[in-house]
């Protein structure tokens, strides 16, 4: 992924960072439910 070696804004970082972490939750909420 090329994202990585260009220099990005920060908030741009940022929000790449936040969204694989909601799904990471969404995720975890959907196996929690599957139990």
């Amino acid at each position: 992924d090329d994202w990585l070696q260009r220099p990005r804004k920060p908030h741009e970082l940022a929000q790449r960072e936040r969204k694989r972490e909601h799904e990471k939750d969404e995720g975890q909420k959907k196996r929690e439910r599957e139990k």
